[in-house]
């Protein structure tokens, strides 16, 4: 597997980053993640939000992890 940040460092050329990237973008697809979903009862744990709780989304991924905590914060 090629490491984005490798490509970075020996400035390469990145197509066939793009084209490896492309090929895997169904598998980021999928259902919004409920409270049921191990990752978000582990955050939901440590973070113990309320109706004060803001929750910032740093643009990785598609959404399906911020959209799970949009719906009771």
């Amino acid at each position: 597997m090629v490491r984005i940040s490798d490509s970075w460092v020996q400035k390469k050329d990145m197509s066939k980053d793009a084209a490896n990237w492309d090929s895997r973008a169904e598998t980021f697809n999928g259902p919004i993640l409920s409270k049921d979903d191990p990752l978000i009862s582990l955050i939901y744990g440590l973070a113990d939000p309320n109706e004060n709780t803001r929750v910032i989304d740093i643009g990785c991924g598609t959404g399906r992890v911020s959209m799970a905590f949009a719906k009771d914060v």
